[in-house]
């Protein structure tokens, strides 16, 4: 819990992207619901998180708020894979924080979002035995 809180309660721009984060979040103000769905504004944003945004942003959240739900979902969706993947999840846990200071000095959701990809296409191939054929 307290690794998923962090995000809400730090400063923005202590870490290097959250400023421009921040930035998308505050853009939403010039576009309605339904732009954003249909894809009519400007910048080159995932509609997903460009819809996040606005309807945090409507229901009176700031951008922390965005943040911490960010955070909430990668961390349940992380653990629970975590849990019910690995043959010892305290030790894959225990490996996993062991990076996350480390990561978050580096742009932490993009690189957590790839090694996770990257586990998964691991745990795919190890349970499919491709990698068994492989090596």
């Amino acid at each position: 819990m307290v690794l998923i809180s962090l995000p809400a309660f730090r400063e923005i721009g202590v870490d290097n992207d959250s400023l421009s984060y921040s930035e998308i979040f505050k853009s939403t103000n010039n576009y309605s619901i339904g732009q954003i769905i249909s894809g009519n504004y400007e910048s080159n944003i995932e509609r997903g998180f460009m819809l996040l945004n606005k309807l945090v942003d409507v229901f009176g959240g700031d951008f922390n708020s965005v943040l911490f739900i960010v955070a909430l979902l990668t961390g349940l969706l992380n653990y629970t894979i975590i849990y019910k993947i690995c043959r010892f999840p305290f030790t894959a846990l225990l490996i996993y924080l062991s990076f996350f200071l480390f990561v978050q000095r580096l742009y932490a959701d993009t690189i957590w979002a790839k090694l996770f990809n990257c586990l998964l296409g691991y745990l795919f191939l190890y349970q499919e035995e491709i990698l068994c054929i492989c090596f």
